[in-house]
C-alpha cells in the first residue's frame, strides 16, 4: 500500500522532518512521529504543536486520505506554543476552575518561601507557620486567558520534621510539589523516605524544585544529578529561588497545566472538570 510522504518545517524554514505514513493515518500520527524539539530555556515546558498546510490549519482527526494526494510530497508548517500564564494579584474571586496542590519538602527548603512567594511575590526569611498547622493560600492563575484557582496547601510542621506523612494531606491533590535545597549537603537523602510515601499516592503530576539558585556559590548538587533524580523518581524538574523569584511562576505553571491537561483527558484518579455554570467549580482536587 502506497504511503503518504511529507516535509515538516518551522516558521523559520528549517526542515523538521520528512516522513511517510500509510493512508489510513490522520494528522495526529504526523505529530505523533515528530521529533522533540528543544525550548531553549531549559526548563520543562507544556508545548502545543499544531499543523498548517496551505494556509489551512489541520485538525488532529483528519485522515490523510482526505486531504492529501500521493503523488508528490506535501509541505507543511509546523506551529508551536506554549500556554501563557500569569498570576493575578490582589487575590480576586473571580469564576475559575480549581484544583489543589499539595506542597513539601525537608523543613529548611525553602518550601513555605515558595508558598509566599507564588501567593504574594514576596520574600520574608523569618516566614513560619505555626508547629503543627497547615498554610493554606490560593493563587488564581490566567493559563491563555482562562482562569484557575490554585489551593495551595503547605506541609504540616510536624510531619515535615518526622516524616510522618497522613494520607489526608495527599487526598484529593492534582498535584505535588517536592522542594529541595541544592546548597544541602545531602537533599536527596532528606526527601528519599517521603518519596517512598508519595509512591503510595495516585497523584499524577509531581514536580520537583531545587530551590535557593540565589546561593549558587554554595550549591552542593549539580543541576544533572539533581535532574536525574527527579526524572528516575517520575517528577519533572525546575531550579528555583524564592528569594529573587527565579522560576517559582513557570514551575507553577507547569504544574497546573500538566494536571490539567492530564485531567481533560481522563487520566485515571483525576476526575474530569463539571460543567462550566458554576462560579469557581472545585473541578480538580
Amino acid at each position: 500500500m502506497p504511503d503518504y510522504k511529507f516535509r515538516i518545517y518551522h516558521l523559520s524554514g528549517a526542515l523538521v522532518a520528512e516522513l511517510s505514513l500509510p493512508s489510513n493515518a490522520t494528522v495526529a500520527d504526523i505529530l505523533t512521529n515528530l521529533p522533540a524539539m528543544p525550548t531553549g530555556s531549559g526548563n520543562p515546558q507544556h508545548v502545543t504543536r499544531q499543523l498548517l498546510h496551505q494556509g489551512r490549519l489541520l485538525e488532529e482527526g483528519e485522515a490523510l486520505k482526505k486531504r492529501f494526494c500521493l503523488e508528490n510530497a506535501a509541505e507543511l508548517q509546523l506551529l508551536q506554543r506554549s500556554p501563557e500564564v500569569q498570576i493575578i494579584r490582589p487575590e480576586t474571586s473571580i469564576p475559575a476552575r480549581g484544583l489543589s496542590v499539595a506542597l513539601c519538602g525537608p523543613p529548611t527548603a525553602g518550601k513555605s518561601s515558595i508558598l509566599l512567594r507564588c501567593a504574594e511575590d514576596g520574600f520574608n526569611e523569618g516566614y513560619w507557620v505555626p508547629a503543627t498547622g497547615i498554610d493554606f493560600r490560593k493563587v488564581y492563575l490566567t493559563i491563555d486567558g482562562e482562569a484557575v484557582l490554585v489551593r495551595l496547601w503547605d506541609e504540616p510542621k510536624r510531619q515535615e520534621h518526622y516524616r510522618t506523612f497522613q494520607p489526608p494531606f495527599f487526598a484529593r491533590k492534582a498535584a505535588l510539589i517536592m522542594v529541595i535545597d541544592i546548597t544541602s549537603d545531602n537533599p536527596f537523602w532528606q526527601v528519599d523516605h517521603s518519596l517512598r510515601l508519595i509512591e503510595k499516592e495516585s497523584i499524577l503530576t509531581k514536580v520537583m524544585l531545587g530551590n535557593k539558585v540565589d546561593l549558587e556559590s554554595r550549591r552542593q548538587i549539580s543541576q544533572a544529578d539533581a535532574q536525574r533524580f527527579a526524572s528516575e523518581r517520575g517528577f519533572h524538574y525546575f531550579e528555583t529561588s524564592a528569594k529573587d523569584g527565579t522560576n517559582v511562576t513557570q514551575a507553577l505553571g507547569f504544574t497546573v497545566v500538566d494536571a490539567l491537561q492530564k485531567a481533560e483527558r481522563g487520566d485515571p484518579d483525576l476526575p474530569r472538570p463539571p460543567p462550566r455554570s458554576r462560579e469557581s467549580a472545585c473541578s480538580v482536587q
